[in-house]
Order: structure tokens, then sequence, then C-alpha cells
């Protein structure tokens, strides 16, 4: 569903925002409609992407070619690749308390093996 379409109550205990979906023009107004859906105390999981490797020859093997297309579609669609640290600054902005960046296990088919955990503060 869009979130957009949400109830004007605070409903959920959790949510995971998927930011590569949301261009830059909208990313507030989603992170507003975030803050507004989760319950004080709520949490808000956000994956992140991998960061490319650096050197040629790593950028060459498969992870590497997934990780310059996945940018490159990203860059497509007006999505920003954050890493950590700028996307604890825009959801800080947007109400949220930053709790931790954390490493997840990742499957074959996954974007990402870190996702930044924040809440919605409880006053």
């Amino acid at each position: 569903m869009d979130a957009r379409d949400l109830a004007d109550e605070a409903a959920f205990d959790s949510a995971q925002w998927s930011q590569f979906f949301f261009p830059t023009a909208s990313r507030q107004a989603v992170l507003k409609v975030l803050h507004r859906a989760l319950k004080p105390g709520g949490y808000l999981f956000m994956p992140l992407l991998g960061s490319v490797p650096t050197t040629t020859e790593a950028r060459r093997e498969a992870e590497g070619r997934s990780a310059t297309v996945q940018r490159l579609l990203f860059h497509s669609w007006g999505v920003p690749v954050l890493n950590a640290s700028e996307l604890q600054a825009e959801v800080e902005a947007g109400g949220f308390e930053v709790i931790r960046s954390m490493s997840v296990p990742s499957g074959p088919l996954a974007l990402t093996r870190e996702v930044v955990l924040a809440r919605r503060p409880l006053r």
C-alpha cells in the first residue's frame, strides 16, 4: 500500500523503510508519514547498500559489478545512495532518534548487509 494512505494515528510498533525506492523530493514527506504512523518508541529499520569495492579487480567480480549496477539504477530513479551517517542525519532531521547501525545476515539476493535502526521518541 502507499504509505501516504496510512491513518493519521500512531498504530505501528515497527516499520521498514526501503529507502532505495524514494527519490530525493519525496523522502522528507515519507519520513513524516512514518513518524506519524509509528507509536511513540516504535522502531524504524532502514537497509543500506553495501559499498562499491575500491579496487578495479574487486569491481570486476560479481559482487562489485552488482553494486555498481545497483547504484546506476538508483541514480537513474533520482534515489540517493546514502551511507550510514548520511541516512542517520536524514532520519534525525525527520524527528527520529537513531539507535545504531548494525550488520545483518544476508541471503544470495539481498541488497544489503547493514541496517540503521531508529525509533520515534517516547515524548
